[in-house]
């Protein structure tokens, strides 16, 4: 039996001795018992930490373990973890204790800390020494991990230790493919310096290209992330000339990302190959209009649009208010994005033109929301609205002439069709008076060059800024933005905040403050000088342009100081828009991390300021939308209640975002949500910012026919410039309500749609959604009130002619016909037969496929088509695993009879 020793007081005056080896045997003793005398030895801790340090003691090491040791339970632990390494092998760190694992801990840390402030280091002077003795700790550690084949811990130290060659190691010692993509996850959700991240993608690729089977879509999509369009051009033409179904999956999977400048650098190297069908085909594939040309079919066919419904709202509102007459037909226009469908409009051309000025240009505008992606008919569609290409507009025209080439813009988004630009820039130049036409012209040239860097257009741009007209000079700053999208653009950085201090027009100022968010998208670290120049500007416009830098620099990433940095705002700057500002971008930074954001901003919810609760609901739509998170839809049922208009109107907007496509089996509140909505609308005590919000909200909630959902990244997990635009421009309808049209672009498509190597669509193709059909089911159209018995005539009877006829049937012992009547009614009732529900359900090519019910779509396996890339969700390309079976003909033998004429005589002789 092992005895504890109670006092260290006899060891500890050893060190008394000026003998060597009697304070050698102390010293062994005495780490034999550290973990319990430790509070002892602690007292003596000098004269320890002296021999330790006398590197002529041949015991040092033994007096550095054991001074390391007291320091542990001192809880020093970086005392303790230099002592540590002073100690050489005494320090095993393949050790379990706690002691060992902790001061381990903290030297990777340390380690780790150095070699983040080293990579980051411009200047020599600047780089941090790191000891031998700590590397040998580390290299020590990594062989652990290696042995005990712990890889995706050595993975996680390598990358934050900034060890590209550790990392390299890790993945090729583990012989595991699925290490590659688990790095790329990590690459992409965590918070990494920018040029690091494309250093370790870059890695990946070449880790790849040692593989015996290729993952040509994981490669694909690294290349893309790195922006090399050449290297990709070169691994697609390998594809072109082995495996061309699978160039046109990896094509619609760019094409989706939608960076329009890389598909066309990559069209550019692609070009120079020889001719020949597939090559034909994937150049189409990259042009976009195989996408736009799958989307339009999908959204026109499948359209599930409640028609009674826009109906419904357009008699429930008082349309004598500009503002719910304008809300009525944003909400048809978000109703029927995509579908082609503005029957609504057409016939209820008196009702729409009541709309009058601005409200008549943003009702035009509206076409461009119905007919988005139509690029081939855009200018007949809007033939009859859009300016003449000799005479200049005068009058009234020209608010609809705007609003049409607003219009142009988003049919085109991201899609350059040369004719449509010139178009616009003649009508830009012929009516260089007109507002109305030069502010739509800016807002629809700007979506369709979008991100191209155009130098041409972006002097016409300036030139209109310069003017100094408040609502044509707003457009076209925002022009700007979205022309130079990405950019960094220094001298156009430094044109705009020259200008915005030169300027007295607020629009002006703010759209510039928008236009250098733009600017500065996904740059991150480069954009941080620029962000600390805005948001310590005295002008508060700027400000707030710089909280919206803040989120789109930094969109998705999540970075931990970014996000204080808005809170920071949030509740001391002095600007109440500035702090709206700034609690709506923490939506756009923890995007990627929905159930993070209804934490972070549930206390500015309750804030006594109406603006930062304005932007906590507008946080939460943005983070969250698609994804009805519990906490999150709890803050918004509050806001609903808000004792401020504005308020309401974002929650009621934002409460629509996140219920996007959400039905009373996946979501139970989104019922009572609807409710709320037709009680808004009807009631006539109500304000009318909260009736606007109300109204707009129903038209998100049925988006796109009901088979669209709003989303910020594709399905590869990549930001979609124009969704971040279109939700960031689309936020400015605060101050200029025509910018509402923008939240269309982040509108995507939720379906399955297959086909095969023709580019068609394969009808023939089905699949298997293995979950009851109500759970994805579209919500149930407006039932319109029906009167069954309308042959009957109603007489009007007294309440007390029903009590005295129900004595008297009770005196005679009768019932009376009433409840005969209601009994009937209700036995008729209980006839109608309830069948079980089946457990799942085959669906057609194309079909709407939510992103939560991807899950449970399972394709058939004795089917003739097979997807090229195993996924349930999206554009597939098919390839055919099975021949169709060719119909069998048979030859019979027959005489062929001779001819003859009919004879009626004999006919009737033969009777």
């Amino acid at each position: 039996m092992a005895v504890v020793c109670s006092s260290a007081r006899g060891l500890l005056c050893q060190f008394k001795h000026n003998n060597p080896e009697i304070k050698a045997f102390a010293l062994q003793k005495l780490n034999e018992v550290v973990d319990y005398c430790w509070h002892e030895i602690a007292n003596y801790l000098p004269d320890i930490q002296n021999l330790a340090l006398e590197g002529d003691y041949d015991h040092h090491e033994l007096a550095a373990f054991l001074a390391a040791q007291v320091h542990y339970h001192l809880e020093n632990y970086k005392e303790a973890l230099m002592l540590a390494l002073e100690s050489g092998d005494l320090f095993d760190i393949s050790q379990k204790s706690d002691f060992v694992q902790t001061l381990v801990s903290h030297c990777i840390n340390q380690y780790i800390s150095a070699e983040v402030k080293n990579y980051s280091a411009r200047n020599p002077e600047d780089r941090v020494e790191i000891s031998t003795k700590m590397k040998f700790v580390v290299e020590k550690m990594f062989e652990r991990c290696f042995a005990d084949r712990e890889f995706k811990q050595a993975i996680g130290i390598s990358i934050e230790s900034r060890r590209l060659d550790k990392l390299e190691e890790s993945i090729i010692k583990s012989g595991d493919s699925n290490l590659l993509k688990y790095t790329y996850e990590i690459v992409r959700d965590i918070v990494l310096p920018k040029e690091f991240r494309r250093e370790i993608v870059v890695c990946l690729v070449k880790l790849h290209m040692t593989q015996s089977h290729l993952d040509f879509a994981s490669v694909a999509e690294y290349k893309f992330f790195i922006n090399d369009p050449e290297a990709l051009a070169m691994m697609l033409e390998e594809l072109i000339s082995r495996n061309a179904l699978f160039a046109y999956q990896l094509c619609l999977d760019l094409v989706e990302n939608q960076k329009q400048v890389f598909l066309n650098e990559l069209s550019q190297h692609l070009n120079k190959g020889q001719t020949s069908p597939i090559r034909t085909n994937v150049l189409k594939i990259l042009t976009g209009a195989v996408s736009i040309e799958l989307t339009l079919h999908f959204l026109q066919t499948k359209s599930n649009t409640d028609k009674q419904l826009v109906n419904k709202i357009k008699t429930s509102v008082d349309t004598k208010s500009s503002v719910t007459h304008g809300s009525v037909i944003f909400a048809n226009a978000f109703m029927c994005a995509g579908t082609a469908d503005d029957s609504f409009l057409r016939e209820n051309l008196n009702w729409v033109a009541k709309a009058t000025n601005w409200g008549k240009f943003s009702a035009v505008a509206c076409l461009g929301v119905i007919h988005r992606g139509n690029v081939l008919k855009s200018m007949e569609i809007l033939k009859p609205y859009l300016p003449s290409e000799t005479n200049a507009s005068t009058g009234s025209q020209a608010y609809s002439e705007g609003g049409a080439l607003y219009a142009l813009g988003l049919i085109h988004c991201s899609h350059i069709r040369p004719d449509v630009q010139n178009f616009i820039d003649r009508a830009l130049s012929l009516n260089s008076n007109s507002e109305p036409i030069q502010h739509g012209g800016c807002l629809g040239l700007g979506l369709l060059a979008m991100g191209s860097g155009s130098r041409e257009i972006y002097d016409k741009f300036k030139s209109i800024v310069f003017n100094d007209k408040a609502n044509s000079g707003e457009a076209a700053a925002y022009g700007i933005g979205m022309i130079m999208l990405g950019s960094a653009n220094e001298n156009a950085i430094g044109d705009i905040i020259t200008y915005a201090h030169e300027t007295q027009h607020e629009k002006i100022i703010r759209g510039l403050g928008i236009s250098l968010a733009l600017i500065m998208y996904k740059r991150e670290e480069e954009a941080d000088a620029l962000i600390t120049q805005l948001i310590t500007d005295k002008d508060p416009i700027l400000r707030y342009g710089g909280m919206y830098t803040m989120a789109t620099s930094y969109i998705g990433t999540a970075n931990t100081n970014v996000v204080k940095k808005l809170l920071h705002f949030a509740v001391s700057d002095v600007d109440y828009d500035v702090r709206k500002a700034a609690v709506t971008a923490i939506g756009f930074v923890l995007c990627r991390l929905p159930e993070q954001v209804p934490k972070v901003v549930a206390l500015l919810s309750e804030s006594y300021n109406p603006y930062v609760r304005q932007g906590a609901a507008m946080a939460i739509g943005i983070a969250c939308a698609g994804n009805p998170i519990p906490e999150a839809l709890a803050i918004l049922e509050n806001l609903l209640s808000d004792s401020t208009n504005f308020v309401r109107q974002a929650a009621f907007v934002a409460m629509a975002m996140v219920l996007i496509q959400s039905n009373k089996s996946t979501c139970p509140k989104v019922e009572k949500f609807r409710e709320k909505i037709d009680k808004i609308m009807t009631e006539k005590n109500q304000d009318v910012l909260t009736k606007m919000g109300a109204i707009v909200s129903l038209g998100i909630l049925d988006a796109g026919g009901r088979n669209v959902t709003i989303s910020l990244d594709s399905s590869s997990g990549n930001n979609r410039a124009p969704a971040t635009v279109g939700i960031i421009l689309a936020l400015q309808f605060w101050y200029w309500f025509p910018l509402l049209h923008m939240i269309s672009l982040s509108f995507k498509p939720t379906c399955l749609l297959a086909i095969d190597q023709n580019l068609a669509i394969v009808p023939s193709f089905t699949f298997v959604s293995a979950a009851k059909p109500s759970l994805y089911a579209y919500p149930p159209k407006l039932e319109l009130p029906t009167n069954e018995k309308s042959g009957k005539v109603s007489t009007a009877v007294l309440s007390t002619t029903n009590k005295v006829k129900a004595r008297a049937a009770a005196k005679r012992g009768e019932k009376s016909m009433e409840v005969e009547e209601n009994k009937a009614e209700v036995q008729e009732e209980k006839k109608t037969e309830v069948k079980d529900e089946p457990s799942e359900e085959v669906l057609k090519n194309p079909s709407r496929v939510l992103p939560v019910q991807a899950k449970v779509i399972q394709f058939i396996s004795d089917s003739r088509w097979e997807p090229v890339i195993k996924r349930n969700y999206g554009f597939l390309v098919l390839k055919e695993v099975k021949t169709e079976p060719k119909m069998q003909s048979f030859e019979v033998e027959t005489e062929i009879p001779e001819e003859f004429v009919f004879d009626p005589e004999v006919q009737k002789r033969g009777k």
